[in-house]
């Protein structure tokens, strides 16, 4: 009876893997069988056990396909940056087994589901088997377009089928619940009447707006690691756990495992993906945001869309009645309505943006690139046309029910949409250039997505002798204004001007009706710095005047420089500075 038991939780992955359909488990399983073989037959050989998560078949092949990535956390495998790692010290007992197991189901699924298993099951018996015996394993990386596609449009099927817990009446109570909405009401209401009477942007904007800031500063948190729970310490990974009952029933089925640097405490991180366990975790990477936020947003009456990025990311979509289209929100940045920030700030290189609802599936990937000649050299997983006819195949699904009027006001979107999407993109603006926010520093760069360390916003003067900007926290936008008469720009978010920052990060206390600029947690100190370029007024700078204020809590401190190419001068904060030049 214990060896029953023991057998049952070294399978639960490969039982995972094979719940899903016959061409994804043949798909995810030959991949994960390749780096077991290469394994066991060079164990030696570092390069096998190194796995890059960005590579485009790891993406398309495991990451979304149920069980596959447990699978390789049950082998030993463990997150190292980018990259997956099986340490040389692991032993490969587990391994073993999950070779196995996979050559095992693999048999089970050629014989239920192929043609060739009923005409000559010992031929496919045989070539299975041959895979764990040889060093040389079929090509992964080949063009298999069949499959690829096919993979794609499960994938659609899946993701519909999640988006459809948004909808569940108990789960927006429970979501209104936890939401202050009678102060994000009162605060977009008195947005509206202070300043902004004839902007395009209505009270639901302003609504949609306070959302995203209350979910990004005081409801739900960002996790790196868990802290340990008996001392308070930094953890680090040391691979994958067993889910529990629970955790399978909220959609975890994965399950990350750590340990405290300090006393050695075991901790656990459950990656749940339904939206009513999230409202109590309150915590997570890209997709329980996305997840848990499009919930809320749902829950406030809001058109939403859950959209997904192909290239590992995950955001939010919300129609804007006052402006008659679809508004970015991704809740991890608290930003709106910056589309190209991922492909200008991050720099990603984006393939396929979907978008669902419980109305559409709608691809949006247009809506995010400036550059669709280039996008389209990218997007191999599926016919252009294929795609095109199984997102409205499942659109008219869901829209089998709808009213008339409801459906009249789709349609409406939708032509608007596509209008939009074949319209000239314009360029990336200030607030879109900036590189990626949550997560910590060493994550994001290790996906590319920390964006410009140097190269960032330089402010050049439109006059000959005048520059003034002011940045306002509470409101977090600057202002730059020319002398009387001219016009005033307004340019949102502090990182949009900024040339350079690092460890930086803006905090709003509701609590003491308080904003400003601070160190992320957990960095010694932050840096922030603005660049003028002046070389274009033609005028030799004899002495620049600044005047830098700043207030500290507790033993923290700042200093403020004043810096032109070859020297730096020291300020003191909240005094008029005259510093000479040259």
């Amino acid at each position: 009876m214990a060896a029953s038991t023991k057998q049952k939780k070294v399978t639960l992955s490969v039982a995972q893997l094979s719940s899903n359909s016959p061409d994804e488990f043949l798909s995810a399983s030959k991949i994960l069988l390749k780096f077991a073989t290469n394994i066991l037959f060079h164990p030696d050989e570092v390069k096998f056990r190194s796995i890059r998560l960005g590579n485009p078949v790891i993406q398309n092949k495991l990451l979304t396909v149920d069980g596959a990535m447990e699978i390789l956390f049950d082998m030993g495998f463990q997150e190292a940056g980018e990259f997956l790692k099986l340490p040389l010290v692991a032993p490969l007992d587990d391994l073993r087994k999950i070779q196995r197991e996979l050559i095992q189901e693999r048999l089970k699924v050629v014989d239920q589901y192929t043609t060739i298993s009923t005409s000559n099951p010992a031929s496919v018996a045989a070539s299975t088997a041959c895979a764990s015996q040889q060093s040389t394993v079929p090509d992964v990386t080949s063009n298999d377009i069949a499959q690829r596609e096919e993979d794609f449009l499960a994938r659609l099927k899946s993701t519909v089928k999640h988006v459809q817990l948004y909808e569940d009446k108990a789960l927006q109570e429970k979501a209104r619940a936890v939401i202050p909405i009678e102060r994000l009401t009162k605060q977009a209401e008195a947005t509206v009447s202070a300043k902004l009477q004839k902007s395009t942007m209505d009270v639901r904007d302003f609504l949609l707006l306070e959302l995203l800031e209350w979910f990004k500063e005081d409801f739900f948190s960002w996790m790196d690691s868990p802290d340990c729970s008996r001392c308070g310490s930094t953890t680090r990974s040391v691979g994958s756990g067993q889910p529990t009952l629970e955790d399978l029933l909220w959609g975890a089925q994965r399950v990350e495992a750590y340990q405290c640097t300090t006393c050695s405490q075991h901790e656990r991180f459950p990656r749940y993906n339904h939206p009513g366990k999230l409202l109590e975790t309150r915590t997570g990477r890209c997709g329980e945001w996305a997840n848990c936020f499009t919930l809320c947003c749902r829950a406030l009456d809001f058109d939403a869309r859950y959209v997904v990025d192909a290239t590992d990311h995950v955001w939010t979509e919300v129609y804007s009645d006052s402006q008659g289209r679809w508004l970015h929100c991704d809740p991890c940045e608290n930003k709106l309505d910056t589309p190209l920030m991922y492909e200008v700030g991050w720099r990603k290189q984006l393939t396929y943006v979907i978008a669902y609802s419980k109305d559409e599936v709608q691809d949006v990937t247009w809506r995010y690139s400036a550059d669709h000649a280039a996008l389209l050299t990218r997007r191999r997983d599926v016919p252009e046309d294929r795609l095109l006819a199984a997102a409205s195949a499942l659109t008219r699904e869901l829209q089998a029910g709808v009213s008339d009027d409801r459906r009249r006001h789709l349609e409406r979107c939708k032509v608007s949409e596509l209008v939009e999407f074949l319209s000239p993109r314009r360029a990336a603006d200030d607030a879109e250039l900036g590189g990626r926010l949550s997560g910590a520093a060493a994550w994001r760069a290790a996906r590319g997505e920390a964006g410009r360390h140097s190269g960032g916003h330089v402010f050049t003067p439109e006059r000959a002798t005048e520059l003034r900007v002011r940045y306002d926290v509470v409101a977090d936008e600057y202002r730059r204004s020319g002398a009387a008469g001219e016009a005033t720009t307004t340019t949102r978010g502090w990182e949009a001007c900024v040339y350079e920052a690092s460890g930086a990060r803006r905090k709003t206390e509701r609590d003491w009706k308080m904003a400003y600029l601070t160190r992320v947690e957990g960095a010694d100190e932050a840096t922030v710095s603005w660049k003028v370029d002046c070389a274009g007024t033609g005028l030799t700078i004899d002495y620049v005047s600044v005047k830098a204020t700043s207030k500290t809590f507790e033993t923290g401190r700042v200093t403020w420089q004043l810096c032109s190419a070859d020297q730096c001068a020291m300020l003191q904060g909240g005094k008029p500075s005259s510093v000479p030049l040259g």
